[in-house]
């Protein structure tokens, strides 16, 4: 990509970018500047519809409905005008472009670079712009526990019950035993 190219996604992120809230203790950090290489697709994953919404606007509704007030940054990086122009101008909304395609953490860093100043001690979320199906319900809940734990850090993970070798996306690998699994009532 040459130097124009870059300039002219630096000015849409501009262009696109409004003012943070800076009273708002909570930012959600969505990650869409990846290749999308495992769905072998020259159309941006973040892009690909579910029921009709792309992905990455489907991510975006869920923290803006499931979190008052909630800052968003979503870095972009390939096919990032697309990226921008799907989701647009939207409120308390900034985007930050990766030039380098450097993994999740430098994607993470781009984007604390942009809360600069507007920097808050308040709760980070960190969210893949192509986990389309996660809802408000999800991010309310997972706010709540993470609130009433009093961590410093709290995973949101998944359990694939599929074989393992199928699976090509991100994984945490844990044992499982019968005390580690979740607890079905009856309602009796």
């Amino acid at each position: 990509m040459d130097s124009s190219e870059i300039k002219n996604i630096y000015r849409v992120a501009e262009k696109l970018s409004s003012d943070l809230d800076t009273s708002s203790t909570e930012t959600a950090i969505i990650l869409a500047a990846g290749h999308g290489k495992r769905i072998k697709s020259q159309t941006s994953k973040m892009l690909h519809k579910i029921w009709s919404v792309p992905t990455v606007l489907r991510v975006y509704n869920a923290c803006r409905d499931g979190i008052k007030k909630v800052n968003t940054i979503i870095v972009v990086g390939i096919k990032a005008e697309d990226v921008m122009s799907v989701v647009g101008k939207q409120q308390r909304n900034l985007f930050a472009y990766q030039e380098n395609q450097d993994g999740t953490g430098h994607a993470v860093q781009v984007a604390l670079k942009q809360l600069g100043k507007n920097s808050t001690d308040g709760i980070v979320y960190v969210l893949p712009g192509d986990m389309g199906l996660i809802d408000v319900g999800t991010i309310r809940s997972f706010r709540k526990q993470f609130i009433r734990s009093y961590s410093d850090m709290m995973v949101l993970t998944g359990i694939y019950a599929g074989n393992a070798a199928e699976n090509s996306y991100g994984r945490i690998k844990k044992k499982m035993n019968r005390e580690s699994l979740p607890v079905k009532t009856t309602g009796k």
